[in-house]
Parts: C-alpha cells; sequence; structure tokens
C-alpha cells in the first residue's frame, strides 16, 4: 500500500534542521521561562531533563501515529509573564484538560467556535510579549560594541535575504549534479532560522571579542548579572525549584547519581575527575 521503503537526503534534512533547532529553541525557552517567573536559570541537569522528556514524548508521537513532535511554546510563556500565572499546579491541570479534550471529542468542539479573530490576537499578544523576552536577553551583551551590533545585523539581514534568494531562483538556484546533494542544499538554504543562526554562529566565533563584551562572563555565572545578595532578594524561589518532588533526597543517598546527566544530583566536576 505504502510501496517500498526509501531514503529522501532532503526530507531527512528537513526533520534533523527542525529537531536542531527545536533544541535551541527549547533551551532559549527554559532560560525565558526562569526569567519571567523570577527563578535561578536552570542548571545543566535541568537542560538535559527537558530536552529529554521532549525527544522521549517525540519518540512516543511517532509511535503513536501523531502528526507533530513535543517542544516548547514560545507564546505560553509571553501569556505567563502576561498573566502573572506561573504556578506549576495549573499547567499540571492543564494537561489534564488536554489530554480529556482529547477524547471527548463534543467537548472539544466547544472550542472550535471560538472566532478566528479572537484566537488570532492572543497568539498575536503572546507570541509579542515572548518576542520582547528573546531581545531582553540582549541585556548581558555590550550593545555598544560596534562588534555586536555588526552581528545582530547581519545574521537578521542574511536569514531573511538567502531564503528569498532560494525560493526566488527557484529549483535551479543549485546544481551539483547530485539530486541528494541539490535538496539538502535548498532545504539548508531556504530555512531561515537555520541561515540566521549559522552566519551568527560563525561571525561570533571567529570576530574577536571579550568575555564580558560578547556577555558569555554573565551566564557563565549563572545567568545571573548579580549573584550577591541583592540578585537573590528578587527570586521568588532557589535552585531547589529543579529538584524532583519527593525523589532527590533519596538519589544523593547514592553515589552513582552524580554521574547520570538528567537528574538533579548530577555533578559534571565529578564526571570529569572519573574520567
Amino acid at each position: 500500500m505504502y510501496g517500498t521503503p526509501g531514503f529522501d537526503v532532503g526530507v531527512f534534512a528537513a526533520f534533523f534542521i527542525a529537531t536542531i533547532t527545536s533544541i535551541i529553541d527549547s533551551i532559549a525557552d527554559y532560560y525565558a521561562a526562569a526569567r519571567v517567573v523570577r527563578v535561578p536559570s536552570p542548571p545543566v541537569h535541568a537542560i538535559n531533563r527537558g530536552i529529554l522528556t521532549e525527544g522521549f514524548m517525540s519518540m512516543m508521537a511517532g509511535v503513536w501515529g501523531a502528526s507533530h513532535a513535543t517542544t516548547t511554546y514560545g507564546s505560553t510563556i509571553g501569556f505567563i509573564a502576561l498573566t502573572k500565572v506561573a504556578s506549576r499546579n495549573v499547567f499540571q491541570l492543564l494537561g489534564l484538560l488536554l489530554m480529556v479534550l482529547g477524547v471527548l471529542g463534543k467537548v472539544t468542539s466547544v472550542f472550535v467556535t471560538i472566532p478566528y479573530p479572537v484566537v488570532g490576537g492572543l497568539q498575536v499578544v503572546g507570541i509579542g510579549f515572548f518576542i520582547g523576552l528573546v531581545f531582553g536577553n540582549l541585556q548581558y551583551i555590550d550593545m555598544n560594541s560596534t562588534r555586536n551590533l555588526a552581528i545582530i545585523g547581519l545574521s537578521m539581514l542574511w536569514g531573511l535575504v538567502i531564503p528569498y534568494w532560494s525560493k526566488i531562483k527557484g529549483d535551479e538556484v543549485i546544481n551539483t549534479g547530485s539530486v541528494d546533494a541539490d535538496n539538502l542544499l535548498k532545504m539548508l538554504t531556504r530555512n531561515p532560522n537555520f541561515a540566521g543562526f549559522l552566519i551568527a554562529l560563525i561571525l561570533d566565533n571567529t570576530v574577536p571579542g571579550t568575555f564580558k563584551e560578547r556577555g558569555m562572563a554573565v551566564w557563565q555565572a549563572g545567568g545571573q548579572e548579580d549573584e550577591g545578595v541583592d540578585q537573590e532578594k528578587n527570586l521568588e524561589e532557589g535552585r531547589e525549584v529543579y529538584d524532583i518532588p519527593a525523589l532527590t533526597k533519596y538519589l544523593r543517598k547514592y553515589r552513582i547519581s552524580a554521574y547520570i546527566p538528567f537528574l538533579p544530583t548530577y555533578c559534571p566536576k565529578t564526571s570529569k575527575k572519573s574520567n
């Protein structure tokens, strides 16, 4: 019915790029969410656990035949900033509600009656807040630096120009003689996220700049500009917010848990010494 299984480089590249982009976007979302709810920046084990969960649930979505993967959703962070509601209990109940709505089609049909202008307006507000939060991360770099301004401007410009050029030129834009290579390169050049990311990655790691100028000093300090007492007073919770409820205290009893990257007891220094 479906024919002989095959492998298409272009399709593989599309999904691979989407996966990498999703991972990078999720890491940024974790930091943005932490900033909105005023908790410390997520440690390594929390980021690892988040990416692991997304990967596992994406795999399960494929097993169950769902047409989408599991990842973070930026506009949700915008709604958190707008409503000031960040309780984990609220989102846990929301998850249960969505599962119920997925089973009871009659109840779900009520939401279909919501006018598109209302849905669109909510999306505009939520995503708008999130974009503002993303640009807010630029406060950690030196915006008076010609180097940084040039990298930001060039990466945004080429991220828009390269995909536009590739689409305007059509299928003849790249002709290497190999269909698979052509499909791969077309897919890469027509992805704005990848194009902008690649330009920014190359420039930021080749153009000379100090750690402070690049904002790296702040991120290495845990994503906080000031680790002093005044900064701690502005936080709603401490690092314990990233612990696994009811399990962390038991994990601390076992030395092996310090070597597992997604557990809250993970200690990178201990792992490096053992190697």
